[in-house]
């Protein structure tokens, strides 16, 4: 392999980064439209990791590396591999600055079901003498 091919194939996926607007116009503060190769990939706040997991379900090698760059800017704003990229979110809240943790999949146990299960049914809200019905399909 020569140095040129070689260095070719090591050269970092780029996501081009963008603001993000909403259908008003108005910037979403911290969000970006990131896109690979002119196709829009996401809008995340945290582009470069978000970017990863979706190569990841694409089945993409773990070992490509992968950069962020803002929309006419001449460097790279942060690099990784697929792989690096993917195994890490970013945690804030009120007394925290941001930092780096391990993601995680959002966990189907923490959500409730959207039907009660251990209740009786609702009642039916109109009584069986109101009902107006000739037997026919209603209209």
């Amino acid at each position: 392999m020569s140095y040129k091919s070689k260095a070719a194939a090591t050269r970092p996926r780029t996501f081009i980064l963008r603001p993000a607007f909403n259908r008003h116009g108005a910037r979403l503060h911290g969000k970006f439209v990131v896109t690979l190769d002119g196709r829009q990939v996401c809008i995340s706040r945290q582009p470069l990791l978000d970017a990863a997991r979706i190569l990841t379900k694409e089945r993409i090698d773990p070992a490509t590396p992968i950069a962020t760059r803002h929309a006419g800017a001449g460097f790279d704003a942060m690099t990784s591999t697929v792989g690096a990229a993917a195994r890490w979110t970013v945690r804030e809240n009120e007394t925290q600055s941001p930092t780096f943790v391990r993601w995680r999949a959002f966990p189907g146990d923490d959500v409730q079901a959207p039907m009660r299960f251990d209740e009786r049914p609702a009642p039916d809200p109109v009584p069986d003498v109101e009902r107006v019905s000739d037997g026919r399909a209603p209209c």
